[in-house]
């Protein structure tokens, strides 16, 4: 799994402990955050690698504003106080030899790093992305690179006793903040 905007290590650890044999590629630049996602890892040995740095479409220094009242609302901004390295996407995932999922949750910068990985999800062939969106990108710039590779896109929607999932086949039906997008389905 490689999990960009991995926060605490939330998802990475529950991947972790429930799917053996398994390992994970944290991305997250976000400082004090970052020594958390690092210790919450260390149960996992060499199953989960950490990587301190953003991932965008280009390899930059970019503008990140800190929420200190919810650090996990952190995000890339052309207002941000405090400059994070970015990588390009495309050459981090370039690198990787297989990937079956990949979750992002990166606060409103998900475009940029699908738009750059495109063609490496093409080569790696992912299983499943898990993605927050708070627009209507997953019907609109990223639904149309997604289904043009091969991938269904569902909205996750949660209610307080069950989960399902909705298609979405346009931006109208981008009422949700998680999706994911399911290979040949």
């Amino acid at each position: 799994m490689v999990d960009i905007g991995a926060n605490v290590g939330y998802v990475s650890a529950c991947f972790l402990k429930l799917v053996e044999r398994s390992s994970v590629v944290c991305v997250e630049p976000q400082p004090g955050i970052v020594e958390l996602l690092e210790k919450n890892m260390q149960p996992f040995g060499t199953r989960a690698q950490i990587h301190r740095v953003a991932l965008s479409d280009r390899e930059a220094d970019l503008r990140f504003r800190i929420d200190e009242t919810n650090r996990g609302a952190s995000k890339i901004c052309d207002d941000g106080d405090l400059l994070v390295p970015a990588i390009d996407a495309a050459l981090f995932f370039a690198k990787l030899e297989r990937v079956d999922l990949i979750k992002i949750d990166v606060e409103g910068h998900e475009e940029p790093i699908f738009r750059a990985i495109g063609p490496q999800l093409e080569r790696l062939k992912p299983r499943a992305i898990l993605f927050e969106d708070q627009g209507t990108g997953a019907g609109g710039v990223i639904g149309d690179l997604l289904k043009a590779r091969g991938y269904a896109i569902f909205g996750i929607e949660k209610r307080l006793t069950r989960t399902s999932l909705a298609p979405v086949n346009s931006p109208a039906d981008c009422r949700f903040n998680d999706y994911i997008a399911c290979l040949g389905t």
